[in-house]
């Protein structure tokens, strides 16, 4: 594994295409760099996007398998990776920032931004979900030294949801 906050570069040949030839790449902390240059110009004294930000990320990046019991809890579909909620977090917000989730499911938003040094707000209505994340969520900020508090909203729940 690559050693954090240290900048990678891998030199290769692209054998065909557009950019065909030599080329290197750039890595920090397990994510590819963009340059400016790489997506952008100066045109008439203004900065012109020329191509959208890298939305792709490899199955080595964010696992599809193998996270039902990630995190302490077990569960067999609709469960999000840690590794992915990690790197949307920390694109879109700083340590001490509030992350907030309407649907905490098993609670890995919390998990991960608790990991991350965010503060963080999560919702849920359905009790199953409640009994899967309280136990995460525990761990989590036991790890961390902090902690949370567990609010319950009257009359809030949808008809049917208890």
């Amino acid at each position: 594994m690559p050693e954090r906050g240290v900048l990678y570069r891998a030199e290769y040949t692209q054998a065909r295409g557009k950019h065909q030839g030599a080329r290197a790449r750039h890595y920090l902390n397990g994510n590819v760099v963009l340059w400016l240059r790489d997506v952008a110009r100066v045109e008439d004294g203004r900065l012109v996007r020329t191509t959208d930000l890298n939305n792709f990320w490899t199955a080595e990046e964010i696992p599809a398998t193998g996270i039902a019991g990630e995190g302490g809890v077990s569960l067999r579909r609709g469960k999000k990776p840690e590794r992915l909620l990690e790197r949307v977090i920390e694109a879109f917000s700083r340590p001490g920032e509030w992350v907030l989730d309407f649907f905490a499911g098993s609670g890995t938003t919390g998990a991960v931004a608790e990991r991350l040094g965010r503060r963080w707000i999560l919702v849920e209505a359905g009790g199953p979900a409640r009994e899967l994340c309280l136990p995460r969520l525990a761990a989590a900020t036991a790890a961390s030294g902090g902690g949370f508090t567990l609010m319950r909203v009257e009359g809030g729940a949808p008809p049917g949801v208890k």
